[in-house]
């Protein structure tokens, strides 16, 4: 067959596509086939432009930050996990139809661009995709789009509740392959924390959370949305909110901490960045990252820091001066009293040293950077057995510091 829906064994409506060429239909036939289904596409993505209030009329420059962040640790992601396992997943949660529209251009959404890394990897590694979205139109569309691009792969397109397709998905499958759940709503409700908790549970996942700040602290006060807010939260605290006269900045990091921590009761490892408005200089969201694996948060942490703005774990727009919630870049000096404080008298190697301080604000660069200026100083020593060098560290490279060069100034608060 030309075209061969692919179901999932949920309760839910399926409108799932993979497509395939066939030898035995004709071409003719075929290309009328193609162009039907080319035509049904435009028509389903008018219809969707015309829609009042549409997420996808604009690709807006926070959007285009936060799919390089996907894109750029899916790149990452994908072949750290297909050295030791030949099927891992990608889960979309609130996929939408796969295109935005601006300025006369068609840009990708997040499940044209997981489908483009698949194809990438194919020869390597099957990433199977499952796209979750509640809007039936949205659905079509994005099965068209595939489609229209001539894309090719495993996947499924879910219509129905993003807590209905993975509470189901857990249900049903004991041993699920390593998979990255990415969670990006257009509001806050249908989100509820004990799902992304359960799901982190299993072995080898991982969570990437659009937390939609704005539309939270716009509606955090309104009684009919507390239900949805202890959902989300999956704590009442966050009511502290309501009796207390919070300055806006206030607010924002008592909400932004609580969410964090909540998560943090979900994965060993939990890193945030934040998207501004640069007109309006207001946070947008935050996006949240949660892995059990050091290595994952290493990576995620590079990739959210080439994406910040002045070497922030903050995104405030291209021409942004603004101070941000999050400090400006942590200080050299900073990071140099501390490793002195937390590791005199020890021995240990570069992977110890980035191990043990994951919740830093700091990547693998800044660390070189102090070590190879503290061993110049005599303040540490080196042992080479990665480099093989008295310059650079790197690997299994040996740190042994000094007792005498403790200092007693410690940085409290790492990690936003």
């Amino acid at each position: 067959m030309f075209l061969e829906p692919i179901m999932l064994p949920l309760r839910s409506t399926r409108i799932a596509f993979m497509f395939y060429s066939s030898p035995n239909l004709l071409i003719d036939k075929s290309l009328l086939i193609s162009k039907i289904l080319s035509i049904t596409y435009l028509w389903l993505f008018v219809r969707l432009t015309l829609m009042p209030n549409d997420h996808f009329k604009v690709y807006r420059e926070h959007t285009s930050v936060k799919h390089a962040i996907l894109k750029d640790y899916l790149n990452a992601w994908v072949p750290i996990l297909s050295s030791w396992n030949k099927r891992i997943c990608y889960i979309d949660g609130f996929c939408g139809p796969g295109s935005y529209e601006a300025r006369g251009s068609i840009y990708n959404g997040s499940p044209i661009i997981a489908l483009k890394v698949a194809k990438e990897f194919s020869g390597k590694v099957e990433l199977v995709c499952i796209f979750i979205d509640k809007n039936k139109d949205y659905c079509e569309a994005l099965g068209y789009r595939i489609h229209e691009l001539g894309l090719e792969g495993k996947y499924y397109i879910e219509h129905a509740e993003f807590e209905e397709v993975i509470t189901a998905l857990l249900d049903k499958v004991a041993n699920l392959v390593p998979a990255f759940c990415f969670i990006d709503p257009f509001g806050y409700s249908g989100l509820p924390l004990r799902v992304i908790e359960r799901f982190l549970q299993r072995p080898a996942t991982e969570a990437f959370i659009n937390f939609m700040y704005e539309p939270i602290s716009r509606f955090i006060t309104v009684k009919a949305q507390h239900p949805h807010m202890d959902e989300l939260f999956g704590t009442r605290k966050w009511r502290y909110v309501l009796g207390h006269d919070f300055q806006q900045d206030e607010r924002e990091i008592f909400v932004r901490d609580l969410y964090h921590q909540q998560l943090k009761t979900c994965a060993k490892y939990v890193w945030p960045f934040q998207l501004k408005d640069p007109v309006r200089g207001r946070t947008i969201y935050y996006l949240f990252h949660c892995t059990n694996h050091r290595k994952g948060i290493k990576v995620m942490k590079e990739v959210m820091y080439r994406a910040g703005t002045n070497g922030t774990y903050s995104y405030q727009g291209k021409e942004s001066s603004q101070m941000s919630l999050f400090s400006a870049e942590p200080s050299i000096k900073e990071l140099d009293e501390s490793l002195l404080d937390k590791f005199a008298g020890s021995k240990v190697t570069f992977n110890e040293i980035i191990d043990s301080t994951l919740d830093w604000p700091f990547i693998e660069k800044h660390y070189r950077e102090v070590l190879n200026k503290l061993n110049g100083q005599e303040l540490i020593r080196k042992i080479p057995i990665t480099t093989k060098t008295q310059r650079g560290f790197n690997g299994k490279d040996i740190a042994v510091f000094s007792e005498k060069a403790k200092r007693r100034k410690k940085l409290k608060g790492f990690g936003p």
